[in-house]
């Protein structure tokens, strides 16, 4: 096979699969397979964005802003939802995003859910500082398909982290700058680079200064070395028991247009305008206003005026009484919280998804101006008295209330078109929610009026109004001009537009479940797409038409982007995929309605496929097969319906003798002559990515079986048998992380703690064929696919990456009486002494926990005093040796007399094995640092009971570096100085994860391998050996990030569990008398050609001639990866002994040449078919 790469394209290159074989055919024939790479060279400056390797149905590189935005991606590989996934996806295609290969200047910024999918949100890093506005925004439905990315990445380089310039100097130019006269908060400040037009970035303190004269929130960038003012803008949100309250104001309640505010007096008519309600979700015990979701008493600041305080827990008041305005405020900001949760949007319910569910502080009288205003500074609402209180008018308190939603929702809203988007949505919300309420006759005419009430003291329209929702602006062709509030009203007619098509409820959710996916600095063509995104995922998209039309008569969408869907689609599918010679495969048509109406009288039908047999009356539905076509009957779809159809056939086995011949690649290099034409490159036999036929079968819930014939239900084993398989959505939901397991020492039973993504999870499984899910502790703070859990006694101890989420301490003898599980618990103890973790070690004969990865001690590791559990106290850090990715702590019992008695943590740091002293917690010391070759991310390790040995596992070797799974083993004779003895390679190429060891038996959570269990034969040789298995993710045991997290294997019963991220499985080992079998384990071979950054041809050839004869085949896998359309290979044969070639294309009857090869740039297969782009994955020709 010839197969050419060039210097744009870098990618992986080409593997030929694991064996090439074939029938006799034409007689005296060479079959070659050869590599022909196209040479260009591009200049380092130029663009690395390749999206079309991705396969999106959307992708454009926005030249202006230097923005990526990628719609409809496909992966070959099954992402989870969240911050798992969209690593995966990130690190598949980096190169083509263009990023670091290894993301290893990206960090987490948050994952936040929406109803139908999770947003995961990365910030680029530089020199260990963020980068202003460069983030990277993943969005994903709920099954963890990539509906788009939004990327501000570029590469930059700074010269220094260092300041020269103090925050004391940079808030004194900011304040200068915007002409400060007086603070009402702190400033805060942080060192950032700010991007620079020429690729470079320079270091920059951005600050946010809360200025009360004049009000604002400053948003400024200073020269953290030259001292200059670098940009500034104001970023805050401006904007003019039982109860009587205005609802939304007494100008729309009676319809009266000659209301006036009288300085602030009340009338009969005013009074008449309020409207008697029941104030939900007070707090008990108190007499004020602060509730489940408003508090509004607790906020410092604003005018001297009295707390409603009523102990009767009536606060019926006139307009005149100040206190009334906090009522109106109260049950303004509780009702929308409401309608938020009946949408859906709720914390307390299955998925974390829920919209500012907490208590809003506000404050009732900020101050005499008539402004009011949302502030990110104290996360508040703050309302003013000029003209008409504003708290008096419902209309302007929800809309302050949508500004302050939508940065709950998505925490980079700011300004721009985001501001203007966010104006109009405060007056979208008002107009929404409020819709209903009032005089029927006034609301007919004037339902699109907003802050009518307010507004008397300053409009001239009748009604007076603050806004209208109902204008007919249009997106100017040369962007925003405007201010915020006149442009919001351009965003603010489109929603009210679409509310009138789709109708208030729908509309309402859309719009809501958008903000989640958002990226930052946002167009409002980005955010007019994530509502269509947020209907598919919602509603199937069946208002997609109607979405379309509202931003398309507002200028928003323009072009193709308004033109209607169709309403009917069709999508075929075959099982398995790729179907092999003599293989029955279902096929699957599903039609899909899409439009506002009903469908009628649709008739479907399909081909059957060249190659293959109808298998008869396996249609389903009625359906008919006649020469070659199937029919089924008429069929109405209804608006947001799919209907499938199926029917199965046998694919024939082809023509052909039974002569066979297979130059298997495991022969060796013998049966191959690997040569070059152009360049210097050469194909190389490799154990990297080797061709493996796998049907892809997701995990699912499975009763127990034994491991009979390899297999225990759908999943592969070894030596070990199932007791049950529960997918996550049975045990609380979310992705699945980390777990840890406690043995009840009063009752004996056993259960699993499961962390997960939206909290933890406990199941019994005393009895493991019958596993209760017995309850579930909510996340403290937000999801997060990181969670991590240990025991001390009968406590919990739990972290987590979510921000702020510090340690959450459980008391597991709850478990024991739970009348009706599953049961929704509270933290017993709540640790605050660090926001964020990202693993935690117990050493449970010292009393102590290390919490590693923290947002304290430069992520090393942060000492916790838990002796008693219920009182943890911070005692000491390490911070030397930087990051600790995960750490075990014992009490030292190994070879080193010496040491004996002391404790010791062995920490996995990254690219090091580091060992410290932590017995004086207030004095630690490094013992020592060992780095290694071949070293991709050191995770995790395991000592031996005897602390004379640690394996360790490194995560990311095996993407990077192309191996199979492979365990370290280091000699830890002397701590001070680690020996690292070898290795042991898997048989598969999973990555290996988190293990631990058990007497002689090592127990390894390898991702998509599943557990592994290895015994130890002699580890001064690193000699082990895999004596059983468990597959949890049956489709692959490639290097992804799918399957197995962690094990435990712990429990007295001998039950193992394995915490994977779809779900939990548990497992009993049966490996009595098992040892490890004799000679080496079987090799895996391709053969693959290497993509270089220069003009190359490479070739493949058969050292031996075959005879074949007429009617036979000759077939092989083959996987590549390669710049489409410039980078590509051919297969050739040769009937004269090498001396000329002729291309096979015209004689491939399963998958054929994908595309040409460009002529523009000297291939030395320019202008042929030849196959071209991204195979996704082993295809068989």
């Amino acid at each position: 096979m010839q197969f050419g790469t060039s210097a744009l394209g870098r990618g992986n290159g080409a593997h030929s699969g694991e064996r090439a074989s074939g029938r006799a055919a034409l007689g005296g024939v060479f079959a070659a397979l050869a590599v022909g790479v196209m040479g260009i060279v591009w200049a380092p400056g130029a663009s690395a964005r390749h999206p079309e390797h991705l396969h999106c149905a959307v992708h454009a590189h926005e030249h202006e802003t230097e923005r990526l935005v990628l719609r409809g991606c496909e992966s070959n590989v099954v992402l989870a939802p969240g911050q798992v996934g969209a690593n995966t996806f990130l690190f598949n295609h980096a190169w083509e995003i263009g990023l670091k290969l290894d993301l290893s200047d990206l960090a987490l910024v948050d994952e936040q859910s929406g109803l139908g999918g999770v947003r995961t949100r990365y910030q680029q890093m530089l020199l260990g500082l963020p980068v202003y506005e460069s983030n990277i925004s993943v969005n994903q439905s709920n099954s963890g398909a990539v509906q788009a990315l939004y990327s501000n990445y570029s590469a930059l380089t700074g010269d220094t982290a260092t300041p020269t310039v103090t925050q004391a100097q940079a808030e004194g130019v900011a304040i200068a700058a915007a002409g400060i006269q007086s603070t009402r908060l702190p400033t805060t400040a942080e060192l950032v680079f700010y991007p620079l037009a020429d690729g470079t970035a320079t270091l920059a303190w951005k600050l946010v200064v809360f200025s009360d004269a004049p009000l604002g929130d400053f948003l400024t960038l200073v020269g953290a070395t030259s001292g200059k003012l670098l940009s500034q803008e104001n970023r805050i949100a401006f904007d003019t028991g039982s109860g009587l309250v205005y609802s939304p104001n007494p100008m729309q309640t009676s319809g009266d247009l000659g209301l006036s505010d009288n300085v602030d007096n009340t009338s009969a008519a005013l009074d008449n305008g309020r409207v008697a309600v029941t104030l939900l979700g007070l707090d008990p015990g108190v007499g004020t206003l602060k509730g489940e979701y408003v508090d509004l008493v607790s906020l410092a600041g604003g005018l001297a005026v009295a707390d409603a305080n009523e102990v009767s827990r009536i606060y019926n008041y006139d307009r005149s009484d100040d206190r009334f305005e906090q009522v109106t405020i109260y049950h303004s900001i509780d009702s929308i919280q409401r309608y938020f949760h009946s949408l859906g949007f709720d914390d307390d319910t299955g998925a974390i998804n829920g919209i500012r569910d907490f208590p809003t502080l506000a404050q009732a009288h900020w101050n005499t101006a008539d402004q009011s205003f949302y502030s990110t500074g104290d996360n508040a609402v703050h309302f003013g008295d000029g003209g008409v209180d504003d708290g008096e008018d419902a209309d302007i308190v929800a809309h302050e209330y949508g500004h302050a939603v939508q940065h709950d929702q998505n925490s980079c809203w700011g300004g721009g078109e985001m501001g203007a988007m966010g104006e109009g949505f405060g007056d979208y919300l008002a107009a929404s929610f409020y819709n209903d309420d009032g005089n029927a006759a006034y609301q007919s005419a004037n339902a699109a009026c907003v802050g009518e009430w307010d507004s008397t003291s300053y409009s001239s329209s009748s009604p007076p109004c603050l806004r209208r929702v109902d204008g007919t602006k249009t997106y100017p062709p040369g962007g925003l001009t405007g201010g915020v509030h006149a442009d919001g009203e351009i965003w603010s007619a489109a929603l009210w537009n679409l509310r009138t098509a789709a109708g208030g409820t729908a509309t309402d959710q859309m719009v809501l479940e958008s903000h989640f996916n958002v990226p930052c600095n946002a167009t409002m063509n980005d955010a007019a797409n994530e509502v269509i995104q947020a209907d598919a995922n919602l509603n199937g998209g069946i208002h997609e038409a109607a979405i379309r039309q509202a931003f398309c008569d507002r200028g928003i969408l323009n072009g193709a982007e308004c033109i209607p869907p169709s309403g009917l689609s069709l999508v075929y599918a075959i099982s398995p995929n790729p179907a092999v010679a003599g293989q029955l495969a279902t096929y699957t048509l599903t039609a899909s309605n899409s439009s506002a109406a009903t469908l009628t009288g649709i008739i479907l039908s399909a081909t059957v496929p060249t190659g293959s047999t109808y298998v008869a009356a396996s249609a389903s539905d009625l359906g008919v097969e006649s020469a070659g076509t199937v029919t089924w009957p008429a069929v109405n779809i209804a608006m947001g319906v799919q209907v499938e159809r199926t029917f199965n056939v046998l694919v024939d086995p082809g023509g052909g003798t039974s002569i066979l011949f297979s130059d298997d690649m495991e022969s060796g290099t013998a049966a191959w002559v690997a040569s070059h034409g152009t360049g210097t490159a050469d194909w190389s036999l490799s154990t990297a990515n080797p061709h493996k036929l796998t049907e892809q079968t997701p995990p699912r819930s499975a009763k127990a079986a034994s491991c009979v014939g390899g297999s225990a239900d759908i999943y592969g084993c070894e030596n070990v048998d199932l007791h049950t398989y529960l997918p996550m959505a049975s045990i609380g939901g979310g992705a699945g992380s980390d777990g840890w397991g406690w043995t009840d020492p009063l009752t004996g039973f056993e259960y699993v703690i499961m962390g997960r993504s939206t909290g933890t999870s406990f199941v019994d499984i005393t009895i493991p064929s019958a596993p209760v899910y017995v309850g579930n502790l909510p996340t403290q703070t937000v999801n997060s696919d990181w969670r991590d859990v240990k025991v001390y006694g009968n406590y919990a101890f739990i972290v987590s990456e979510a921000t702020g989420h510090g340690m959450q301490v459980f008391d597991l003898t709850q478990l024991r009486s739970v009348p009706s599980p599953p049961a929704t618990f509270t933290t017993t103890v709540h640790y605050p002494g660090f926001s964020n973790a990202h693993n935690l070690w117990i050493n449970e004969s010292s009393g102590f926990a290390y919490a590693v990865g923290t947002s304290t001690c430069s992520g090393g590791l942060h000492m916790i005093d838990i002796s008693n559990p219920l009182t943890p106290t911070g005692v000491g850090c390490f911070s030397s040796d930087g990051y600790t990715h995960d750490v075990e702590c014992v009490t030292y019992a190994g070879p080193n007399v010496a040491l004996s008695g002391q404790e010791l943590c062995f920490a996995s740091n990254e690219d090091t094995v580091t060992v410290v002293d932590v017995t004086n917690k207030a004095a630690p010391v490094q013992i020592s640092r060992s780095t290694y070759a071949g070293s991709g991310y050191t995770h995790q390790g395991a000592l031996t009971p005897d602390h004379r040995y640690f394996l360790v596992d490194d995560e990311l070797d095996e993407q990077n570096f192309g191996h199979n799974t492979k365990t370290y083993v280091w000699d830890m004779l002397d701590p001070a100085s680690p020996v690292l003895v070898g290795s042991h390679l898997s048989a598969i190429t999973a990555i290996d994860h988190n293990q631990y060891i058990v007497g002689d038996l090592v127990y390894q959570a390898n991702y998509q391998g599943g557990l592994r269990i290895l015994k130890i034969e002699d580890l001064a040789t690193a000699d082990l050996c895999e004596v059983g298995y468990f597959d949890v993710y049956p489709s692959s045991d490639g290097p992804q990030f799918n399957g197995a997290w962690n094990v435990f294997p712990f429990f007295p019963s001998g039950v193992v569990a394995i915490n994977a991220i779809e779900g939990l499985a548990i497992v009993q080992p049966q490996l009595t008398g098992v040892t490890c079998p004799p000679g080496p384990p079987a090799a895996e071979h391709s053969w693959f050609a290497s993509d270089p950054a220069v003009l190359s041809d490479q070739y493949l050839a058969m050292a031996n001639p075959v005879a074949i004869t007429a009617g036979t085949e000759l077939q092989f896998w083959h996987n590549h990866i390669t710049e489409a359309t410039y980078d590509g290979g051919v297969a050739e044969y040769s009937s004269n002994g090498g001396v000329s070639w002729t291309d096979l294309g015209s004689l491939i009857t399963q998958t054929i040449y994908s595309g040409p090869i460009s002529s523009s740039f000297s291939n030395p297969i320019a202008g042929r078919q030849a196959y071209e782009g991204t195979s996704g994955g082993y295809v068989q020709t």
